[in-house]
């Protein structure tokens, strides 16, 4: 049974196996939730980390891709074994709330404009390295 937790501004959540990731937006933190036995912890991935009022979240090989749209707007990619940064990037769009990987594929909705952008990119967030999308969707290494 869930007691009462201490978020702000809840924005995103994801599901892995017995754990639940939420991204916190207005503590600037993802929490993580053992769901059974229930354990919270409620800084797993903090601003220390360079978190900024995170929202869109979607899970892939391991990870946890972050949409971080207000003070640098990047994507965080996060190891959920060891809660540490692999890698961000500055993607198209920078006012993401809703992200999703398919097919190699991130989705990426804009709420500025309404618009749907696909990026194709390298996906293993071990390869990855740090970067930005180009203009045609593509990762470009720093």
């Amino acid at each position: 049974e869930f007691r009462r937790v201490l978020f702000r501004s809840p924005a995103a959540l994801v599901i892995n196996g017995n754990y639940l990731y939420v991204a916190d937006n207005g503590n600037n933190r993802i929490s993580k939730i053992q769901l059974n036995p229930l354990v919270i912890d409620y800084n797993w991935v903090t601003s220390a980390k360079g978190l900024s009022n995170p929202n869109g979240m979607t899970f892939y090989k391991n990870c946890i891709f972050v949409a971080n749209t207000v003070s640098n707007s990047k994507i965080f990619v996060i190891n959920i074994d060891s809660a540490n940064v692999i890698t961000s990037f500055t993607p198209i769009v920078t006012s993401s709330w809703a992200l999703d990987i398919y097919g190699g594929n991130i989705y990426q909705v804009n709420e500025g404009n309404s618009n749907i952008y696909q990026i194709n990119l390298p996906i293993d967030p071990y390869i990855v390295g740090n970067g930005y999308i180009s203009g045609n969707g593509y990762f470009i290494p720093q």
